[in-house]
């Protein structure tokens, strides 16, 4: 199942947008003017939303290869690790993310941070948090820096409420970080998918359902919106139309995403329809042959239709990557 975060260092779509548009705020008392020697590199690299991610990378080499500023570097850094994440280059992207901290700490002044320099250092710091644990309280701090000086800074509060929510357990302090940061700007995509998804871990469905019918009015091409709501309608048990129009939307835009079909899937199991649900958890097992979730389900909607050889394979497998797999069915009353 897909659901999950989406925030603004995600470098992934929209989020990639948001980001640039945020790296290209004034940071006070740096020259941000171009390097003479590639200024197409640094438009490409830094300010072009649109650009496939192998020619991101290539900008941001070329940029870093020219005798760009402080600022630029660091920003070519933050951006190359992205693109590199993008595309599955995850050693490449940790080192960039590295440079880019040291390189923001370098232009940081600790008498009078710049809030811009401090988001985007934090936002380096998130990107490592799921493999260094220590990351996650120093993005915070560097959330927490960003805030006090930029009080109205609403990707601060956004991403900060991820980390509180995900790392830290802290649903109520990451719950006021996600409404400070709609009071901020209440038409904010990204705030209401996270809003939503948050009232959905606390078990809020119509919450939920209304955040992700927020963001989906303000962004009608937001697939996960529509998968997350898929989702939180059928365990709700709100009308099976409404889930299977969503899940329908999401499979439309992100067909080749395994954590949609899985979602379909466990849709199809809740709905009593196994022969659906295992086509959708064959469909995410071609894409990704060892996601653990659609290994059991595939298993659940095996061992419905009878199939209990299939089945017992099945849920082996899948209990073999992660031992509490069962929980993502049986907490949605799925056994």
């Amino acid at each position: 199942m897909a659901l999950g975060w989406v925030h603004t260092a995600a470098l992934a779509g929209s989020a990639l947008t948001l980001l640039l548009a945020v790296l290209a705020a004034p940071v006070a008392g740096q020259d941000r003017q171009q390097a003479a020697a590639a200024p197409e590199f640094r438009q490409m690299c830094i300010e072009a939303p649109n650009l496939e991610a192998r020619a991101r990378v290539a900008a941001c080499s070329a940029l870093l290869a020219s005798e760009a500023n402080g600022v630029d570097r660091a920003d070519a850094h933050l951006i190359r690790a992205g693109a590199h994440a993008a595309l599955g280059a995850t050693a490449n992207a940790k080192l960039d993310y590295e440079a880019a901290i040291r390189l923001y700490g370098t232009l940081i002044r600790p008498a009078a941070p710049d809030p811009a320099l401090t988001f985007r250092r934090a936002t380096a710091w998130q990107a490592l948090a799921t493999a260094d644990p220590g990351a996650v309280d120093r993005a915070i701090a560097d959330y927490d820096t960003t805030i006090r000086f930029a009080p109205r800074h609403a990707a601060a509060f956004l991403n900060r409420g991820l980390l509180l929510a995900t790392y830290k357990g802290e649903q109520n302090t990451a719950l006021a970080d996600f409404d400070e940061a709609l009071a901020i700007q209440p038409n904010n995509p990204l705030a209401l998918f996270n809003r939503g998804y948050l009232q959905f871990a606390r078990r809020a469905y119509g919450k939920a359902i209304a955040d992700y019918s927020a963001a989906l009015k303000l962004d009608p091409d937001f697939a996960l919106a529509y998968n997350n709501r898929c989702l939180t309608r059928v365990v709700a048990g709100e009308p099976a139309d409404t889930a299977r129009a969503d899940c329908a939307e999401a499979l439309k835009r992100l067909p080749g995403r395994p954590d949609v079909h899985e979602t379909a899937g466990f849709m199809h199991l809740k709905l009593e329809e196994p022969t659906r649900a295992l086509e959708q958890y064959e469909a995410a097992l071609r894409i990704a042959p060892s996601r653990a979730v659609a290994l059991f389900g595939r298993g659940l909607a095996k061992q419905r239709l009878g199939d209990n050889a299939g089945a017992t394979a099945d849920l082996a497998a899948a209990r073999a990557l992660v031992p509490a797999v069962a929980s993502s069915f049986s907490d949605y009353g799925i056994e």
